[in-house]
């Protein structure tokens, strides 16, 4: 009698092949704090698979932020801010586990410009 050996899928969530640019910094930043520049490769409802260019430690979480395209709740222009835990780090990337998510409206904000003080009409 032959083995057969299968691979099994443990995740809990399909993952999707993506390549898109994600910016990410560590979760315990300051506001201000400058934002690094990696490479989302695959993502599921539960992760992500990530290329950066440092290391990142098992159970540290970070910050990511992404454009996400496509409708979301009829709007196209929307940013995806993530925050994730690190569950493992192998030659592909690091996995991080989804902590919390949420969608913000990157419409471009309407700007006035002052008329000069000579153009205003006096009453």
């Amino acid at each position: 009698m032959t083995s057969l050996s299968f691979s099994v899928e443990r995740r809990a969530n399909r993952r999707f092949p993506l390549d898109a640019p994600v910016r990410y910094r560590a979760a315990n930043s300051p506001l201000n704090a400058p934002w690094k520049s990696g490479r989302m490769l695959n993502m599921s409802a539960g992760g992500i698979l990530l290329e950066v260019a440092e290391s990142m430690a098992d159970g540290t979480q970070w910050q990511l932020a992404m454009e996400w395209t496509g409708l979301y709740h009829g709007r196209q222009a929307m940013r995806l801010f993530l925050v994730a835990s690190v569950t493992r780090v192998d030659p592909r990337g690091a996995a991080l586990r989804i902590d919390s998510h949420r969608f913000r409206d990157v419409t471009p904000a309407r700007v006035r410009i002052p008329r000069k003080e000579n153009d205003r009409a006096v009453a």
